[in-house]
């Protein structure tokens, strides 16, 4: 695959950031663009997606939240392999990967993407040590892109990236799935069993960082209303203690097109993002 494109990303399960990777994928196929995509840990439910476009997938075989130098090693006789002519990392650990694998492995241009404003670990809300691993790695890349302009600027002040390095490119959706259609709503509302209340939607990974518990107490103030929560996590069954019987939680969906179009509100309490997809998708 000479002179192509790798996608790097931290995993392939379903969530905003992994969501761009995939649609990046298969918009640079679609323009003939040689393209693969590889995950740190092993592929989740998007690559099937691409695997049925034709985009092939590797696995590192990393497991998350762990070091593994067999994953590096990997990466690198992926490298060498396929030989691409730009290596796109997206998300903290994948971005750091890519750039450590150049010392190796030399790639033509190396891009990384910062997909929230603040990046930490799963259970922690600690983010200089990653500012200190982007600043520490950030003469092995040749540009930075941000999906926000918060995101871009909260790195540079922190000098976790170089300014002359950062373009911001912000998150896009495909607003020929995310779009109205009134026959797709009053199917799904049939078939969910809602009636005339109004009915709000949350989508997205349940984990601190999205702010379910303060949602949740925001919703006990509401009676006349309910709320879907389409998603799944660490964080579910401590969030479910917390709910009301209005609460329904329908776990994770493929369907998140239609469920907007059911619904008649979107809300989101995240602590920390970049440009959330989830609300792009609600707004088109």
């Amino acid at each position: 695959m000479n002179a192509g494109v790798l996608l790097l990303s931290t995993s392939l399960a379903r969530g905003g950031a992994e969501t761009q990777v995939v649609e990046l994928a298969l918009g640079l196929r679609s323009r003939g663009w040689n393209v693969a995509v590889a995950s740190l840990i092993p592929a989740a439910s998007l690559a099937g997606q691409l695997e049925a476009a034709g985009v092939p997938v590797h696995s590192l075989g990393m497991r998350p939240g762990r070091g593994n130098p067999a994953g590096y090693v990997r990466l690198v006789k992926l490298l060498r392999r396929i030989r691409p002519g730009i290596l796109h990392a997206h998300m903290f650990h994948a971005n750091v990967l890519a750039r450590l694998a150049r010392l190796v492995s030399p790639v033509p241009a190396v891009i990384s993407t910062l997909h929230s404003a603040a990046e930490s670990g799963r259970q922690s809300r600690e983010i200089r040590r990653r500012d200190l691993a982007y600043r520490l790695t950030d003469p092995l890349g040749d540009v930075v892109v941000a999906v926000a302009e918060s995101a871009g600027a909260r790195h540079a002040a922190a000098g976790a990236v170089s300014r002359a390095k950062l373009r911001v490119i912000p998150n896009g959706v495909d607003t020929t799935v995310f779009r109205p259609d009134p026959g797709a709503r009053e199917r799904l509302r049939r078939a969910l069993g809602l009636g005339t209340e109004f009915v709000w939607l949350a989508v997205g990974r349940l984990m601190w960082k999205k702010g379910y518990e303060t949602l949740l107490q925001a919703f006990a103030a509401c009676p006349d209303a309910a709320l879907l929560v389409a998603g799944s996590g660490p964080q579910e069954d401590e969030l479910r203690r917390l709910a009301t019987d209005r609460v329904r939680w329908l776990g994770q969906r493929d369907d998140v097109a239609d469920l907007m179009r059911a619904c008649d509100g979107f809300v989101q309490a995240s602590v920390i993002e970049g440009l959330p997809v989830a609300l792009l998708e609600a707004g088109a």
